[in-house]
């Protein structure tokens, strides 16, 4: 009788974790709905390639970068139309190959160029407003008023321009493995909030806050992400990834409250973990997902989907917005 009873409690604690697990990872539809899916496919003025980055401008028009066609566009959800912003080439306005955008509230995009090796800012109408060359590197980018700061490589240090290109700061983290300082790594996320800057990199589970003036004054180990586990190496000044990795890091507001999505790709598998933090490190909602999250903004969520069927080849733009 004894070991039927303890048989019995065992799978209802069974049932109950399961049950429990089932509950985390349905949260992320308790707050959000899919608002919009917006099918992006070749027209006379886009050719689908591969959009990894969508940020909102205002109501009705969002900005994406797409890696395969080297381009800026601009997306109008109200019309569906699509038109790049700037051109090809070396000149004001032009790039080759943009990457790691941010666009400010009134219009500016800031981006980095060239394999990274230079800060640009255009406005929507693609006419160039600065370029920061000089060191290599910028893997993120956030523009602060007057000024640009970027997360980058070799030194993985967070660093302070003007956008005069005058380099006014330089940290790095606290907490660095032998050889990352050296590695080429991307993934992480970059952003601002209450005049302090929140730095996560691909490689670590640490939550670094900074000042405006460069000076870190905390770092935080979210415990919803206990169970990552990160894994990597060095070869020829690139990172090789054996274990779990950060892919995407960013604020959110939820009910006027900073939370943070990261989005956590596990080791041999095609399934992302896109998961919502407070600010005290517990989840409050999950959202696993084969969808790739290109961005997010204050209470919206981005998914891209890369379809292919009858040789046609296009993306679908999901859009979650917070429920309440």
């Amino acid at each position: 009788m004894k070991t039927s009873l303890f048989s019995i409690l065992l799978i209802f604690i069974i049932i109950s974790c399961n049950h429990s697990g089932d509950e985390d990872i349905s949260l992320f539809m308790d707050y959000f709905y899919t608002s919009q899916s917006i099918d992006i496919i070749d027209s006379d003025d886009y050719l689908v390639g591969q959009i990894i980055s969508v940020q909102r401008y205002n109501d009705s028009l969002l900005v994406f970068l797409d890696y395969f066609r080297r381009g800026i566009y601009l997306l109008n959800e109200n019309t569906l139309s699509i038109e790049e912003i700037g051109d090809y080439g070396r000149g004001p306005g032009e790039y080759i190959q943009p990457a790691y955008f941010n666009i400010t509230d009134d219009g500016l995009i800031v981006f980095s160029d060239d394999t990274n090796t230079l800060i640009k800012g255009i406005d929507l109408s693609g006419k160039s407003m600065f370029t920061i060359t000089g060191r290599v590197g910028a893997l993120k980018l956030l523009p602060i008023q007057k000024d640009i700061y970027t997360f980058r490589q070799p030194r993985h240090a967070l660093i302070h321009y003007s956008r005069d290109g005058a380099e006014l700061g330089e940290y790095i983290p606290l907490t660095y493995e032998e050889g990352e300082l050296y590695g080429r790594i991307h993934g992480g996320g970059l952003f601002s909030y209450n005049n302090l800057i929140y730095l996560m990199k691909s490689t670590s589970k640490t939550i670094y806050v900074y000042d405006t003036k460069s000076n870190i004054l905390t770092t935080l180990e979210p415990l919803a992400l206990q169970d990552v586990n990160i894994e990597y190496s060095f070869e020829n000044n690139r990172i090789s990834y054996e274990g779990d990795i950060i892919i995407y890091f960013n604020n959110l507001m939820i009910e006027d409250d900073l939370h943070f999505v990261v989005g956590v790709k596990k080791a041999y598998s095609d399934i992302y973990s896109i998961r919502i933090l407070r600010q005290d490190g517990s989840i409050l909602a999950e959202h696993k997902t084969n969808h790739i999250i290109a961005g997010n903004s204050h209470n919206e969520v981005y998914f891209i989907e890369n379809i292919s069927e009858n040789n046609n080849y296009y993306n679908i733009l999901n859009i979650y917005e917070y429920k309440y």
